[in-house]
């Protein structure tokens, strides 16, 4: 239990990865990162339609409703806290009528299975929802910041894979990764404000 004269500790990705998720003039420009290895909340849904319908998808409730409650109990019995933090995404393959998307949250090393099966139980009613706590392995990336109508991303997606060949780099994933500042549900299309990353790996002197 906290008392009165303990501090909590509150972790935030974007002050611990501020060159990854703090926006600055520099992060408008392209840049090669590093990105280390991170734990996130995943889950993964299909979206019937355009970006409008990432307000419905229930993956996107649970996770926020899950991280919340984890929160509450790091807080009594970690004597921690740590701060909401971006919510990622990468488009999948379509299926049927609709797109598989991936979705994800950071949270601090700290989070565990346990902890998030028990926010399942007791926010959600039920430890068997898709929802589970990820090692994502540290990568590089080439990274900018998208600001406009989301209808543009491709522009930028381009203009990335193209920074990423002249400065020496080979594109591992075409899909990009979007790390949506502000949360979706007050995001709107015409005027987004997200990060765009996408895996890269340096080029062998062959493919120079």
């Amino acid at each position: 239990m906290v008392t009165e004269n303990q501090q909590v500790m509150k972790d935030n990705v974007r002050n611990i990865h501020r060159d990854l998720y703090h926006v600055t003039n520099k992060s408008k420009q392209c840049q090669i990162l590093l990105v280390p290895e991170m734990s996130m909340i995943t889950s993964s849904d299909v979206l019937n339609g355009d970006f409008y319908g990432l307000r419905t998808i229930q993956a996107n409730d649970w996770m926020y409703l899950c991280f919340n409650r984890i929160r509450t109990f790091v807080k009594k019995e970690l004597h921690k806290n740590f701060t909401m933090s971006p919510f990622e995404l990468v488009w999948g393959e379509e299926i049927n009528d609709g797109r598989v998307v991936h979705v994800g949250m950071w949270v601090p090393d700290y989070v565990t299975d346990d902890l998030l099966q028990r926010a399942m139980l007791t926010r959600l009613g039920d430890d068997s929802y898709p929802l589970q706590i990820e090692k994502i392995p540290a990568y590089q990336c080439v990274q900018v910041l998208h600001t406009g109508p989301y209808s543009l991303i491709h522009e930028t997606v381009q203009h990335l894979g193209k920074f990423a060949n002249e400065y020496g780099y080979q594109i591992i994933e075409e899909q990009a990764k979007e790390i949506h500042l502000s949360h979706v549900n007050i995001g709107f299309p015409e005027q987004t404000n997200l990060l765009l990353r996408i895996p890269v790996r340096k080029k062998e002197p062959t493919q120079a």
